[in-house]
């Protein structure tokens, strides 16, 4: 009985709102599978859901529904085809299951998604999902009953994205197949075009809008008398619709009837549609009225497309309408008026911005930007000239170093204040954009800048020497004596290079005389100067003015007769620095454990060992670069392994890399796994270091290791993996690398590894 009135719920009123819950013996689930059948009762026949009985093994919930699902394949094979069941792993508590349809049976697509819902549903199923057909999921509310009628609607089968494989009802009676209603539509047959038209009439929102996509798509010649009218519907989606239709019909009365809706209807969205599709018109009456009125719009889309269409125009008013909007709050909008100004010829107020107008500094790097890009010399170098100095990191970065090769005061001025951004990135290229520029002027402003800042002041310093090396040798000299501050500091650290390039030898005596004169200055900055230089000149020229400047008792000084002591063999050197690394100042200690390294002399091993691990990374840095050169030059060098095989382990890149380079030279084929771990380092620079140490190992034992790096997803390892394969030279390699180069898919990284495979093939070993 309970079967029966089901059964009379679904035929009167459609699918059951609730499932019965399923009854179960102690091995059988009794429940009930939907199926589509024909009904009528006196009308259109239709096909509507029967609840058929059916008794499954009782299961767990997957199994309860991958038998379900197979009952409802096998009643139907044709139309379920491979259609397919998934789940997740909390399926059970959640209820959701994703059925996988099968494509080759689309028409089917509707009637197998109601007989799934519904028959899983009945099995504990709260929502079944159908990847690519409905991505959220259908209960049984999402089951629509008209949708499965044995004929829909014409209109819902109209191209160009009606429904196919199904039976379509005719306005005025008649049945055809949606693929031969749209072959007759497409060849004009008059009256399925007529029956078209009738459908528009009707005015029913779904069909209407179908019939006005349909006609757009078939160019119906008709097409702007029948949906003029629509213009005036009540129904904003049809007015809406109409509108789209009329897109591209570029006709005085078409265009009239869209002007209607610009100035006067009452949904601001049409007015905007109706503005954008006037404004791509060839009659300027429409076009620039609609332009203008677009500009005014509140979506930002309206608003750049507009002001686009703008630059195109010659009417003189367009210039204030648009610069009204040049402060407007979305980037897109900006860029499509000052791009529009700028094609208009109307610079002008833009470079006034530039020079300081009262636009915000947001619109004034978008001008910046614009004329960066375009063609006009003058513009370009002021916009430069503006984003070194306040522009965005990225921006000064470019601008600096497009102003390298410019000449002029006001470049000068530019990059000067540029020293001063707030980002160090932009400072460091400002610097070395005065450097490149090579002027003497560039001296003052790399003068006046911060070289105290912990992030830039270093590289600026080092820039001003650089600019200074540059300069003859008298201008350096009188600036060392003359000068003041940071000036004469970086002139005299100047010196010492200058004595290298001095082919005469009066002139490296006098400078040398110069520096010996430098080096007993009252100020310790200048005296750390001179020691520079020492270290520049590292001969024994200087040998007794750096041992006397070690007696300073200034740290400043300190520091830089370490360096210099580096490059002075002897014991006493050795003697000096030894001393020197009982400080409490890491970067003297740092200095004095890289001097010691570059001394390769073994009284400085352990010393160096023994600050390895220190606690600050610019000493761990040093100690572990000169543990490198130690290992040079010691006998035993297997002891090395287990230290730089503890460097690989370091947060620091730095110390990672000179790690590598240590374990090159511990002649042990166990580097070869060390290094080799790198491989997988996060670091793109650790990897391509730990590649290139892999090939100058020349073990074999790397081969498989180097390939693997082939797979690598950035391009700069994988040619690095290249390189490795290379160096390595075992003939093995070649046919590794043919087989890679049956993946490689980048041309440059195709031909290096081509050359690299052909080098190979004629190795022996």
């Amino acid at each position: 009985m309970k079967f029966l009135t089901s059964l009379l719920a679904v035929l009167l009123v459609g699918p059951l709102a609730l499932a019965a819950p399923p009854k179960k013996d102690d091995a059988t689930l009794h429940t009930v599978l939907y199926d589509y059948a024909k009904w009528s009762r006196g009308d259109q026949p239709r096909y509507v859901l029967i609840p058929k009985p059916i008794a499954l093994k009782e299961e767990d919930f997957e199994g309860r529904l991958k038998a379900t699902l197979s009952a409802l394949k096998s009643a139907k094979k044709s139309t379920y085809g491979a259609t397919k069941v998934a789940f997740k792993p909390d399926s059970a508590q959640t209820g959701k299951v994703w059925v996988y349809l099968d494509e080759q049976k689309r028409q089917y697509h509707p009637i197998v998604m109601a007989e799934v819902v519904y028959s899983f549903t009945e099995v504990g199923a709260s929502r079944v999902i159908f990847p690519k057909v409905a991505e959220q999921g259908w209960t049984r509310q999402d089951v629509s009953f008209p949708a499965f009628q044995l004929a829909l609607d014409a209109w819902e089968g109209l191209p160009p994205d009606g429904l196919e494989g199904v039976l379509l009802r005719l306005p005025g009676g008649g049945l055809m197949t949606a693929e031969g209603l749209r072959a007759g539509l497409k060849a004009g047959e008059p009256k399925l075009i007529d029956a078209l038209w009738a459908i528009l009439d009707q005015g029913q929102e779904r069909s209407a809008i179908a019939v006005i996509a349909a006609a757009k798509h078939l160019k119906r010649p008709e097409l702007s008398d029948k949906l003029l009218p629509v213009l005036r519907s009540a129904n904003p989606a049809l007015r809406q619709a109409a509108l789209e239709g009329l897109d591209g019909l570029d006709e005085a009365k078409t265009n009239a009837a869209i002007r209607q809706i610009m100035d006067k209807d009452s949904e601001a969205g049409l007015r905007d549609k109706a503005a954008v599709l006037l404004s791509r018109s060839k009659d300027p009456t429409f076009a620039v009225a609609a332009q203008f009125h677009a500009l005014r719009s509140e979506d930002p889309k309206t608003v750049a497309e507009a002001a686009k269409a703008l630059g195109e125009s010659k009417e003189k008013e367009a210039k204030d309408h648009l610069l009204e909007r040049l402060s407007h709050p979305n980037a897109e909008v900006r860029a499509a008026v000052i791009a529009s100004l700028i094609k208009r010829k109307e610079d002008a107020p833009l470079l006034q911005a530039l020079r300081g107008g009262d636009q915000s500094a947001e619109v004034k790097v978008d001008i910046a930007r614009a004329f960066v890009a375009g063609k006009d010399a003058k513009a370009r170098r002021l916009a430069l000239t503006y984003l070194v100095v306040r522009g965005p990191v990225a921006d000064a970065v470019a601008a600096a170093e497009a102003l390298a090769d410019e000449k002029g005061r006001d470049v000068l001025d530019a990059l000067g204040e540029g020293l001063k951004h707030p980002k160090a990135e932009a400072r460091i290229a400002a610097a070395e954009a005065l450097v490149r520029r090579g002027d003497k002027g560039g001296l003052s402003a790399l003068g006046e800048a911060d070289v105290d800042n912990p992030e830039s002041g270093a590289q600026i310093e080092d820039a001003l020497r650089r600019l200074y090396a540059k300069q003859n040798l008298n201008f350096v000299l009188k600036s060392a004596r003359k000068e003041q501050g940071v000036l004469q500091r970086a002139a005299v650290a100047t010196l010492g290079e200058m004595v290298l390039d001095q082919k005469s030898g009066r002139a490296k005596k006098d400078t040398l005389k110069a520096l010996e004169t430098l080096a007993q200055a009252k100020q310790a900055e200048i005296r750390a100067a001179a020691a520079r230089s020492f270290e520049s000149v590292g001969d024994e020229s200087v040998r007794e003015q750096v041992y006397e400047l070690a007696k300073d008792k200034e740290i400043i000084v300190q520091r830089a007769v370490a360096r210099a002591l580096g490059k002075l063999k002897g014991d006493k050197s050795v003697a000096l620095l030894l001393s020197y690394i009982k400080t409490q100042d890491t970067q003297l200690l740092a200095n004095s454990l890289r001097a010691l390294g570059d001394l390769q002399d073994l009284k400085g091993l352990q010393p160096i060992i023994d600050r390895i691990g220190h606690k600050e990374v610019e000493v761990r840095r040093a100690a572990t670069s000169a543990l490198v050169k130690m290992g040079e030059v010691v006998e035993k060098k297997k002891p090395l392994l287990a230290l730089f095989s503890e460097r690989l382990f370091e947060s620091d890149v730095e110390v990672r890399l000179r790690a590598i380079d240590g374990l090159l030279i511990t002649q042990d084929a166990k580097s070869v796994q060390l290094i080799a771990a790198l491989l997988q380092d996060p670091s793109v620079v650790i990897r391509k270091a730990a590649l290139a140490g892999l090939g100058k190992t020349g073990e074999a034992l790397a081969l498989d290791d180097i390939n693997a790096a082939l797979e690598d997803e950035d391009v700069s390892v994988r040619a690095a993996a290249i390189e490795a394969m290379r160096v390595l030279g075992k003939r093995d390699g070649a046919s590794r690398l043919e087989a890679y180069l049956k993946k490689e898919k980048d041309k440059a990284l195709r031909a290096q590894a081509q050359a690299a495979r052909d080098h190979l093939k004629k190795q022996k070993g």
